[in-house]
């Protein structure tokens, strides 16, 4: 008996000894999100030249206007021959056109070659630099034409009209002038090799002083497979920063954050066909939101359309405006100027060590939940668990990390609603009482996991948790086979072969298909890329109660899982109240799982777990008021 008592010890003290590590970890990510407040709210170049034309002014009083207005940057996109085609700055044709303009000279390749025809010197320049060293000097041919620069290029139409050329450097360091940070996106090009490599980040650095990001276009990085750590050096060599834009994935985009130490900065905006629909308040909304939950330090800003000039630009002007305002009021800075650019984190990783001692605490969670439903060799699994993530950690740590971090969301969960459910009827207080210590323990395994995962590129979201579904349905599933088949006193697996002897009614038939729909869109709606939309109305709840609280708790705790949960605790539980069970547990699952977004701000995730606690139980408190009401005036109906 003793020795039982011991082990239990053990195994309590282990996880408090990792809870209490996790904060070792999660102090720096703490500190770091505190500190990092700098944004870039940048604008469209495009949109400036746009509302220039419009306003019938220069770029740079349109560049001063936007700054007036809060903007702090501009976002430029590289130059392809098409875009200056648009602006007329260039003439494009083929041979069969030569010959038409009165071209009588030499064809220097086989008749599918196009041309490139400018009167400026500079873009001449420009073009053929580019061209030459993106596309091969073997093709490319420079020469005169009446009077103006010529370019054969011996690639298709399509693909020169396609290819970047750089960006205007003098155009740009003009708008930098007013203090305006900049922000790149330069295109994939066809042969990436030392030489053009070198070129073209030499170019980015001659282009602009107060660079605040770089970033690509294109789904495929430049050099991906086998010259990412050239490009990574470039980056290194000149002191950029890698920019990535949320929710668009780059193949190699990871591999060349991790050759850069991690050294990223993320960027939102919202997508062009957005941008007919979004209302003014919810691009304030989100992009607020962006910067607050999410890590993002570059905003940037689309304008939204009007079809009236003036109009439009006021309706911009007051968006920006507003936007910026409620981002200072929120403690971010958004200044311009050479000392207000927004830099990366620092790498932060916590001491393989540190993650080990962390990682018994789930061991040690699951050898509990073993011996509390009494199997003998509890303590066989705890130390060979332990041998095991000891050698997975040094051998593959990536992989152990995330195996941990998930067994930390479901073993914690699953541990609490077991250990703690009453089965006999307690005062609606004393009920809001336990679903605060539920909530308390459940932390313990968003805590270690938080601290596990506390790393850079967790972050800014180079590397994220997976197994989202998993730790959403295992801890349920987990939870209510585990209290079904131990909580009471009859053999499990007598009470197993009990259930499967029972006959199968219609109306159990119909629950479990209710049960099964409802599971359904409860994992579709979960993890980082949902699959079912979510409606506008449940966009403008979730913009309110930002607004009015500060932060938005989460749907599934607040309305379903925390009131369930208390409930079930007010009237305890028996196996006809399996449904309660399975809808209760999905909060405490829930509010584990908010903290496997690391991207979050950590303190963020720990205010919205405690609003939702809060209005759950309130919710809570009302639902079993009306269910003991219900109930009483059922029993006076029937008596």
């Amino acid at each position: 008996m003793k020795t039982k008592d011991l082990t239990k010890k053990i195994y309590i003290a282990v996880i408090v000894f990792s809870v209490l590590l996790s904060f070792f970890a999660l102090i720096p990510r703490i500190n770091a999100e505190n500190k990092n407040k700098i944004l870039d709210f940048a604008i469209s170049y495009t949109d400036l030249k746009n509302t220039a034309q419009e306003q019938n002014i220069s770029v740079k009083e349109a560049a001063g206007l936007f700054k007036e207005w809060g903007a702090n940057s501009v976002f430029y996109k590289e130059n392809t021959v098409q875009d200056l085609v648009n602006d007329g700055r260039v003439f494009v044709t083929n041979r069969q056109g030569m010959k038409a303009l009165g071209y009588a000279g030499n064809y220097y390749f086989n008749g599918n070659e196009c041309y490139v025809l400018t009167s400026d010197g500079k873009l001449s320049a420009r073009l053929i630099n580019h061209l030459k060293y993106k596309i091969g000097k073997s093709k490319v041919e420079v020469f005169n034409f009446k009077g103006q620069s010529a370019i054969a290029v011996n690639i298709p139409l399509i693909s020169l009209l396609n290819t970047g050329v750089g960006f205007d450097g003098e155009e740009i360091r003009n708008i930098e002038s007013l203090g305006l940070h900049t922000v790149l996106m330069i295109k994939n090009w066809p042969l990436v090799n030392d030489e053009s490599i070198k070129f073209v980040f030499n170019d980015l650095a001659n282009s602009a002083d107060m660079i605040t990001a770089v970033l690509f276009s294109d789904k495929k990085i430049p050099g991906f497979t086998n010259k990412l750590k050239e490009i990574g050096d470039e980056f290194k060599n000149k002191n950029l920063s890698l920019g990535t834009v949320e929710f668009y994935n780059q193949t190699g985009i990871e591999k060349l954050a991790k050759l850069l130490n991690n050294r990223v900065i993320r960027l939102h905006s919202v997508a062009d066909n957005e941008l007919l629909s979004i209302s003014p308040e919810n691009m304030i909304d989100r992009f607020t939101l962006a910067a607050k939950e999410r890590n993002i330090r570059i905003l940037y800003y689309k304008m939204l359309p009007v079809d009236e000039q003036n109009a439009k630009l006021q309706l911009n002007a007051d968006v920006i405006s507003k936007t910026v305002q409620k981002l200072k009021a929120q403690g971010f800075t958004v200044e311009s100027g050479e000392n207000t650019i927004p830099s990366p984190y620092n790498n932060i990783h916590p001491g393989r060590l540190l993650q080990l001692l962390m990682g018994m605490g789930p061991i040690a969670a699951f050898s509990l939940i073993l011996k509390q439903i009494k199997f003998s060799y509890h303590i066989f699994v705890f130390l060979s668990f332990t041998l095991g993530w000891i050698i997975l950690l040094f051998i593959v740590p990536a992989l152990a990390l995330k195996l941990m971090a998930l067994a930390s969301v479901v073993v914690f969960p699953v541990l609490t609603i077991f250990v703690l459910l009453n089965r006999n009827k307690i005062s609606i207080s004393r009920a809001a009482v336990k679903i605060i210590l539920l909530t308390v323990c459940s932390l313990c395994g968003a805590f270690i996991m938080s601290g596990l995962l506390s790393s850079t590129e967790y972050m800014v979201k180079i590397d994220q948790f997976t197994g989202v579904k998993a730790a959403y349905l295992l801890p349920v599933v987990l939870a209510t086979c585990l209290v079904y088949l131990f909580s009471g006193r009859e053999n499990p697996v007598k009470k197993v072969r009990s259930l499967l002897e029972e006959p199968l009614m219609v109306k159990y038939m119909v629950l479990t298909l209710v049960f099964l729909a409802v599971g359904l869109i409860y994992l579709s709606r979960t993890g980082n890329e949902s699959t079912v939309g979510v409606s506008p109305l449940e966009i403008k709840i979730r913009y309110l109660l930002d607004r009015v609280i500060g932060v938005r708790p989460r749907t599934k705790e607040f309305l379903v899982g925390h009131p369930f949960m208390m409930l079930l605790l007010h009237l305890g539980y028996n196996d006809k109240k399996l449904p309660l069970l399975i809808l209760g547990a999905i909060g405490q699952v829930s509010l584990v799982n908010t903290f496997a977004h690391i991207h979050t701000p950590f303190l963020i995730s720990i205010l919205r777990t405690f609003v939702g606690l809060a209005f759950g139980i309130i919710i809570g408190i009302v639902l079993c008021i009306f269910v003991d009401y219900s109930t009483n005036l059922y029993k006076r109906w029937i008596n």
